[in-house]
Order: structure tokens, then C-alpha cells, then sequence
């Protein structure tokens, strides 16, 4: 999940290090980072449908993020005295990255997430060949497009935040069913 928020970001990087008068290049180079993004979105959506829809498709219940994720909390709660690791079909990447904030760097997805980032980067790749005839500012304006498909990739695939649950619809839904 992080490889394909972070793709464009990398693209975004590259760019920084293209001479100026190299446009074309700069514009192949975003055009390939949005493809990335595009190519690792498709294979984390099969990878999804293959280990998580087709293995619950016999428990519904337990298929849900909010389900998958509680799992997850309770592993990595201080509290958790079971060695067993969790399953890496859940879906669900947690990281501390702040500890001393309780700060983590917390990723899923489910069902209509994976939709939207599928969605998502087909439309910015799509939108990037759109915009291959811009003339001004071309560095700037792919690595500005790149950045908001960072953005707009980690807000769908973003767990653990109030700010998320109020904004994602999905979010705010499997809280208020569970």
C-alpha cells in the first residue's frame, strides 16, 4: 500500500533533479510515475480480490475494515501478550512513527477504498497524457499534479485518523454499524 501512495511522490523527487529546457523528459517522467502508481494499484487490487474477498466471502462480517482493523489494534495494543503475528492478508499496515506522541503510520483498505485508488489513478494517468501539451511551468505543474495524487491515494487509503473518518464516507459508516 505504501509503494503505490508514494510512487508519484518519488516522480515528484525526480523531477526536482531535471535540468530546465528538459521538458519532455519531465513530462515521461511524471507520465511514468502516475503509470507506476496505476501498475501497483492494479496489482494490490488483485491482490486484495484473491486473499481477502475470496476468503471471506463465507464470513461477511468479519470481512469488514473496521473488523480487520480492530485486529489489528489488539495486536499491537501494550496489552497484547500473543506472539502470533496477524495475518498479511488483513490489508491493515501499522507503524509507530511518533512514539513518544503515540503518532503511527497506519494504512488499509477494503471494498470501496481499493475502488477509489483504482479509480484514482486511472483518472491521473489518464489526466496526466491530458495535460501532456501544457508549455509553462511543466516542472512545476507535475510535480504540484504528482504531489495531489500522493495526497489524494493516502486519503483513501489513510485508518486511524478522526480527520479521515469525518471526511470518508466508508470510514464513517463502519464505525457507526459497529
Amino acid at each position: 500500500m505504501s509503494l503505490v501512495v508514494f510512487i508519484p511522490t518519488i516522480a515528484a523527487l525526480v523531477l526536482l533533479f531535471i535540468p530546465k529546457g528538459q521538458e519532455e523528459w519531465m513530462r515521461w517522467i511524471s507520465l511514468i510515475g502516475t503509470a507506476g502508481a496505476l501498475t501497483a494499484s492494479l496489482v494490490m487490487f488483485i491482490g486484495y480480490y484473491l486473499s481477502v474477498y475470496d476468503e471471506h466471502l463465507t464470513d461477511a462480517p468479519n470481512a469488514l475494515l473496521i473488523k480487520r482493523a480492530e485486529e489489528d489494534a489488539k495486536w499491537h495494543s501494550p496489552s497484547a501478550k500473543s506472539p502470533e503475528l496477524p495475518k498479511s492478508e488483513d490489508w491493515v499496515g501499522r507503524r509507530s512513527w511518533i512514539p513518544h506522541f503515540n503518532i503511527e503510520y497506519y494504512l488499509g483498505t477494503d471494498g470501496i477504498s481499493m475502488a477509489l485508488v483504482l479509480l484514482t489513478t486511472v483518472i491521473t494517468f489518464l489526466a496526466m497524457i491530458a495535460s501532456w501539451n501544457i508549455t509553462r511551468f511543466v516542472r512545476a505543474y507535475c510535480i504540484l499534479f504528482l504531489i495531489l495524487e500522493t495526497g489524494m491515494l493516502g486519503t483513501f487509503l489513510v485508518l486511524g485518523s478522526d480527520a479521515a473518518a469525518d471526511v470518508l464516507p466508508d470510514r464513517s459508516l463502519g464505525r457507526a454499524a459497529a
